[in-house]
């Protein structure tokens, strides 16, 4: 077999052995699972973008350390097990365990490209440089700063737990997305000669979602379901942000925010029904006008285990 072709997980069949490198996303082991002959042996589920398969480790070396999220190149024999197919190996067949991410990552999960990462993040700044209000300006320029690292939030984060967007950089497609039917809302809303904020649009677009980034937690490139736990609550945490935004701001760069001006931004945190605002309205549609093509219209789940 070419080692160097990677074969996709639901491609593989029963009876047949494949010596590749497959992605950790689940392993299990503890001194009491031991065979019938007194061997040690481990659980573990291997996963790509085509799926899933469990199986198990046997005569299993518990100084190999395999963690969820990492890359193992081993030989796996497939075989029925009560119905559906699992895979098998043994320790010894257990070449090598990588933490780095291979050259063709995107076999074994969603994502985009770096260069497309860098075309959203120009992307983004084209928009940073429409906002006109000062304060605005200065806060989104705050948060932009090392300092804080808005950057490196949105291209570092996923967008939900599960779904599409679940892969570092997921949160910057999904604000990118949510710009830009923000800006189209924006310009048919000033042909009507609408009173709108368009900085307050462009602000609130950018950090609404942005709460997401305290609550992930990664097992190499992994981000597991049930670590969903440690959620608290999309919007209240980025309400929060946003507040310790505009206190930042004003205590490291000693620029006033006026009070509306905070009280209207950290409103756009909030579910649609809570939105009192035109400007809030638009920003919270324009982000379930996203999630909607993102996700087909199945998004209902994606923060599974957060309370909104």
């Amino acid at each position: 077999m070419n080692l160097d072709t990677y074969i996709p997980i639901s491609h593989l069949e029963e009876g047949n052995k494949y010596n590749q490198v497959f992605m950790v996303s689940d392993f299990t082991h503890r001194s009491q699972m031991v065979s019938k002959d007194r061997k040690p042996f481990a659980r573990a589920t291997i996963q790509d973008v085509t799926g899933s398969m469990n199986g198990v480790i046997w005569q299993y070396d518990a100084t190999q350390e395999i963690r969820p999220g990492a890359f193992v190149r081993c030989e796996v024999e497939l075989c029925n097990f009560d119905g559906s197919t699992e895979f098998q190996t043994t320790s010894e067949k257990v070449f090598a365990i990588e933490e780095t991410i291979p050259a063709n990552q995107y076999d074994y999960f969603a994502g985009v490209t770096e260069e497309t990462l860098v075309a959203y993040l120009a992307e983004l700044d084209k928009y940073v440089n429409m906002i006109s209000d000062e304060h605005y300006r200065n806060l989104i320029g705050y948060a932009m700063s090392e300092q804080m690292g808005l950057m490196n939030m949105l291209r570092s984060t996923t967008y939900g737990l599960k779904g599409p967007l679940a892969y570092p950089g997921g949160l910057l497609t999904h604000v990118i997305h949510s710009l830009r039917f923000s800006r189209v809302a924006s310009k048919l809303l000033r042909e009507q000669h609408a009173n709108i904020n368009s900085s307050l649009i462009i602000v609130g677009t950018m950090l609404r979602n942005l709460g997401w980034n305290t609550t992930t937690r990664f097992y190499g490139n992994v981000l597991r379901t049930l670590d969903s736990y440690h959620m608290r609550g999309l919007y209240r945490e980025s309400s929060r942000l946003v507040n310790y935004l505009c206190v930042m701001t004003e205590t490291d760069i000693g620029i006033d925010i006026p009070p509306a001006k905070v009280i209207a931004l950290d409103n756009l945190c909030n579910p649609l029904a809570q939105i009192h605002t035109l400007e809030g309205r638009i920003v919270a549609q324009s982000d379930n006008m996203a999630d909607t093509v993102e996700f087909g219209g199945n998004e209902s789940n994606i923060f599974e285990g957060h309370v909104v």
